[in-house]
């Protein structure tokens, strides 16, 4: 055993005691976001300066119930498929101690206009689309996003995965971005055809 492999495990060991110690002070923290000069924004910077120890902090986040900050751990490491799934549990109500995630729906938008994974993008787009289809269906409509997904294929995607979305998504497009495209007419029509009768 080198001397620097001693010096990583000790370094690793401090780096994880460390965070324990934070999440144990910020525990009696308020919740939400963190304030400049406090103990969250003191473990907010442990985590995003790229703690040596990931696997024992994700273990610690998960056992703290700190999914937010487990969230900004997977940030710093650039895997957004684990941000968005960490957001999403949040979402879905699974405890979060902290309760930092506020607005969550609307920074969840946020990042996906930033993503350049289409993949993920379409799964987390039409997943809030189903939630909230007004926010939604901005993923599918907003050209500023860093993946444009065309009307056409927005449409039936939102139909199939989504399709409490869709009426959202023409009324979007028609006076949102003013499109009088035949193929948002001729769906409205074929949507109002297909309602029941009262």
């Amino acid at each position: 055993v080198t001397k620097a492999a001693i010096g990583l495990v000790v370094f690793q060991t401090v780096s994880a005691a460390l965070l324990h110690i934070l999440l144990i002070l910020d525990s009696k923290s308020p919740s939400g976001l963190a304030t400049v000069g406090s103990l969250r924004a003191e473990l907010y910077a442990v985590v995003d300066s790229g703690v040596e120890c990931f696997d024992r902090a994700e273990s610690l986040l998960e056992h703290f119930h700190r999914l937010y900050v487990l969230s900004r751990l997977y940030q710093q490491k650039k895997s957004s498929a684990r941000v968005l799934s960490t957001w999403k549990r949040i979402l879905d109500g699974e405890p979060d101690f902290g309760d930092e995630f506020r607005d969550g729906e609307l920074e969840l938008r946020k990042y996906l206009s930033k993503l350049k994974d289409r993949k993920i993008v379409i799964e987390y787009g039409t997943w809030l689309a189903q939630r909230n289809p007004k926010l939604g269906v901005q993923v599918f409509a907003d050209e500023s996003n860093r993946v444009v997904i065309p009307p056409n294929e927005s449409l039936q995607i939102l139909r199939r995965h989504a399709p409490n979305a869709v009426k959202e998504f023409l009324e979007y497009l028609v006076f949102g971005k003013k499109v009088s495209s035949s193929m948002v007419f001729t769906e409205q029509l074929l949507m109002e055809c297909s309602k029941p009768n009262m």
